[in-house]
């Protein structure tokens, strides 16, 4: 057989021959970088250790080792093994010892070279080190030729840590991409064993972190820093430097920050960035050089101008006369342009990027009517997961997104001693892995027959808001709450019944944050304060008087007033916030829902709060989701 210069891009089987476990019969698809065409070729291989890891992409470290990774291969693969038989793919048996099997070498730039240089040099001595950069300047592509770096060279336990579900199966799919071995992937939560705490339906709150899983590896990767906790993030750095473990955090300080964010006060109120951009004791190796795009990209030019004026305000017509930006769309064609650039085999092929939940729930009826979906939901529909649902294994994850696969309308459906519920039965694929999760129940909340399901719902959702609720009420909420699908967040008030937006019209002053009225257990004497006690007598006492409830970073008074928290939604459109770490070819960015964020009065701090650097990072994340064409709706 010829000898074939590339790389692995696929595992059809691995599989022991007979009682050897020093020979493997092996199926692979490789690619040849000469001829540029996969080519598929099995044979035997024999396990022995080889002179250099580079002499194959399979990485050879001790036998032993190897046999264990053999052994773990072979049963997750063995499924694979059928379809490819019987898909009619001929074994070939040819000797396959010598084939020079080499992964293809991304060309790093000069300043990534120089990064990479600094960093597989002196991370072992300085133990923590931050790479920075802003869109577009390869910190992804560097950081995975550093992880292979350090697997291939150093023989490192590699764990890759990000703040969110989404964010971490980004990460883990560009650090594992042609690797045999995966590298762990965790989310900040999991790495620190936080888990969620009893609290109002409406906030979320975790426990705090503990560092006893960070002993299991040697050499950690955080991505997406400017979305962790300041309080997370301290915990590991100075784990890593205790233990003489090693960290590398990779981020974007033009990014929006971690939403629980403290303050920074001078003569305003302004959200801090995360520490760590600006920690002395850590050395900060800045990517300069535009490498994903061409730099004159229209995205590159607004990111760039945006990071180069993040604390100017600036109207989107100067942003896009100093950029010659032109992809100016109105909102009335906002939804037919969207219906061109989305395909439904491509599930990140097109969105629709706004500031607020309401925008965002507009975006999708309208995107819903143009594609002509007459009914609730439709096979081929796009959906992505608000909550977390399913223990251990998730059901649903926030952040991940869906295509519908099968509807089954039923009015039998029975959960507990509840009986001839309505709703539909649907099948949901994972779209990044095309794994179905099947017979998730979603419930028609407006059905007669659903009423006293959904009244005893509510009812464990209010014991469970009540001042001196306890853990085994929020079980009990919990366990009948997760057995069906939501897709509205529901809110109880003075025995009506309210969605979010009309609770929002309503009774505004309720969506305060509670840390701005209650510092250190007491009321903070303040115009608003005073303004709450006189609209919602007592209120604010209740609160402080419910101890078995921790304060929640993000926790407003509407929380304890929230019921039913929605799972899922349509995913066309989405916040800003919800689409950072993620990249689609096309995306629409309503400027004119940007244009809320505007100046106001800090009633914690006695003093005015500029959010111009919040919105300009909000737009910057926005803008450089787009892979290919950014469209942007606004009235120049």
């Amino acid at each position: 057989m010829n000898e074939v210069e590339g790389h692995i891009i696929k595992i059809l089987w691995s599989e022991p021959l007979e009682s050897n476990l020093k020979k493997l019969s092996v199926g692979l698809v490789v690619e040849d970088i000469n001829k540029r065409e996969e080519t598929k070729i099995s044979g035997y291989m024999n396990i022995e250790p080889y002179p250099s890891v580079n002499d194959y992409i399979i990485a050879v470290r001790t036998r032993d080792k190897f046999k264990d990774t053999i052994l773990c291969s072979y049963i997750g693969m063995k499924s694979k093994k059928e379809n490819v038989k019987s898909s009619g793919v001929e074994k070939i048996e040819n000797d396959v010892n010598h084939l020079a099997l080499k992964p293809v070498e991304i060309k790093l730039s000069h300043n990534q070279q120089e990064a990479f240089n600094y960093i597989t040099m002196n991370l072992p001595i300085e133990k923590v080190i931050l790479l920075q950069g802003s869109a577009g300047t390869g910190k992804s592509t560097l950081t995975k030729n550093i992880c292979n770096y350090y697997r291939e060279n150093k023989n490192q336990m590699v764990c890759a840590i990000a703040p969110t579900h989404k964010s971490k199966k980004i990460i883990k799919n560009i650090l594992n991409k042609d690797s045999f071995i995966p590298v762990s992937s965790l989310t900040i939560a999991s790495i620190l064993g936080k888990i969620r705490e009893h609290s109002y339906v409406g906030t979320k709150t975790y426990s705090s972190g503990n560092n006893k899983k960070l002993s299991m590896y040697s050499l950690f990767i955080i991505d997406e820093v400017s979305m962790i906790q300041d309080e997370d993030l301290r915990l590991i750095v100075e784990y890593v430097r205790k233990m003489k473990k090693q960290l590398l955090v990779i981020g974007d300080s033009n990014q929006i920050p971690c939403p629980t964010a403290k303050y920074v006060v001078t003569n305003v109120v302004e959200k801090a960035d995360s520490y760590i951009f600006t920690d002395e004791t850590i050395t900060k190796l800045t990517l300069t050089e535009i490498v994903r795009q061409a730099e004159h990209s229209p995205i590159i030019r607004l990111a760039s101008y945006i990071r180069d004026h993040l604390h100017d305000d600036l109207s989107f017509r100067e942003i896009a006369m100093a950029t010659e930006f032109t992809n100016c769309i109105r909102y009335e064609n906002a939804y037919d342009l969207f219906r061109d650039l989305y395909r439904k085999d491509e599930v990140n092929s097109c969105r629709i990027i706004a500031y607020t939940n309401a925008s965002v729930k507009t975006h999708n009826m309208e995107i819903r009517m143009s594609l002509d979906y007459d009914d609730e939901f439709v096979v081929g529909e796009l959906m992505t997961g608000y909550n977390n649902i399913g223990w251990p294994e998730l059901i649903i994850e926030n952040g991940e997104d869906y295509y519908i696969t099968r509807i089954q309308k039923t009015n039998i459906y029975i959960i507990g001693g509840f009986s001839g519920l309505v709703g539909r039965i649907i099948d949901l694929e994972i779209c990044d892995v095309k794994v179905v999760v099947k017979n998730l129940f979603f419930i028609n909340i407006n059905h007669p027959s659903n009423l006293q399901f959904i009244n005893r719902l509510i009812e464990l959702g209010e014991i469970l808001n009540s001042t001196h609720s306890t853990k085994n009420d929020y079980k009990n909420y919990m366990e009948l709450k997760n057995s069906v699908i939501f897709t509205e967040d529901i809110y109880k008030y003075d025995g009506r019944i309210f969605t979010e937006s009309t609770f929002k019209e309503t009774h505004s002053l309720l969506f305060t944050n509670i840390n701005e009225i209650i510092v250190d257990n007491a009321v903070k004497n303040n115009a608003l304060s005073k303004k709450i006690n006189t609209t919602y007598t007592d209120i604010i006492d209740e609160r402080i008087k419910d101890v078995n409830k921790v304060f929640g970073d993000s926790e407003t008074f509407a929380d304890r007033y929230k019921v039913i928290e929605k799972d899922i939604y349509y995913g066309y459109g989405i916040t800003a916030h919800k689409s950072q770490g993620s990249t689609y070819q096309n995306v629409i960015f309503d400027e004119t829902d940007f244009q809320k964020i505007t100046n106001r009065w800090n009633f914690k701090y006695g003093k005015l709060e500029s959010r111009i650097k919040e919105k300009n990072q909000l737009r910057y994340v926005g803008y450089t989701r787009a892979k290919e064409k950014l469209f942007v709706i606004c009235d120049l």
